[in-house]
């Protein structure tokens, strides 16, 4: 029902393009933002998603949870339909477009890069040469080159390493293969890792836990207060 409603509201932005003749001319990007769900408890507890032949999903970073569709659709520019295999992020959207639109961006800082020259075959080669992933101040992390991946994806596990051009659905395991190869993409993340600034915010369910701690306190606390309260009398 929700994929049904999702392309009833495309085909509504689609309709309105085509009739207004703005369709041939608009830049459209259509990503997800995850793997499909995964069955855990107690957020998730029946299967509904299957992310075959990548292993696991949403809140993974298993390519099942982060490995996503990605289109862009421009008749305008893009003539020819075509398959892109770089490295590309979601990060990317805006850089693009502010390219595209002739926005001046030297001195923004933007984490994305502009891919059109990418698509247009202008330029060769990767976007990025590797891009990452931190979650819970690094707690969970990942970096992926075009080649290899190296990550964790369980708090307190040991990371993991795959050869993503021969093994991309990382089947084989080569963390104790290729210590080589392990010490380059930790170097490359902890580069990365060392501009980041710390982490602020808590994740959902951490402010949900917060919440309802609060209301509880709350509630003792006022059923402390009543207790000490005499009934009032009326003369």
């Amino acid at each position: 029902a929700m994929i049904d409603k999702m392309d009833e509201g495309i085909g509504m932005v689609i309709d309105a393009l085509k009739e207004s003749g703005k369709f041939d001319n608009t830049l459209i990007f259509f990503l997800s933002d995850n793997g499909g769900d995964r069955k855990i408890a107690p957020w998730q507890l029946e299967l509904f998603a299957n992310n075959h032949p990548f292993k696991k999903g949403k809140g993974s970073l298993y390519e099942g949870g982060i490995h996503v569709p990605f289109f862009i659709h421009w008749p305008k520019a893009i003539k020819t339909p075509g398959k892109f295999d770089g490295l590309v992020s979601a990060v990317d959207i805006a850089a693009t477009a502010y390219a595209i639109a002739g926005v001046q961006t030297t001195n923004a800082q933007l984490d994305g890069v502009d891919l059109m020259p990418y698509l247009k075959k202008e330029k060769e080669g990767t976007p990025h040469d590797a891009i990452y992933w931190r979650e819970n101040e690094g707690t969970l992390w990942a970096v992926r080159t075009k080649d290899t991946k190296l990550f964790v994806d369980k708090n307190g596990a040991q990371p993991l390493l795959f050869d993503m051009a021969i093994d991309p659905y990382e089947d084989h395991n080569i963390v104790d293969e290729a210590p080589e190869k392990r010490a380059q993409l930790a170097k490359l993340w902890n580069d990365w890792n060392a501009q980041n600034k710390p982490l602020l915010w808590l994740q959902s369910t951490d402010y949900q836990k917060r919440r309802l701690q609060m209301y509880d306190e709350l509630h003792q606390q006022m059923l402390d207060q009543a207790s000490k309260r005499q009934p009032m009398v009326v003369e």
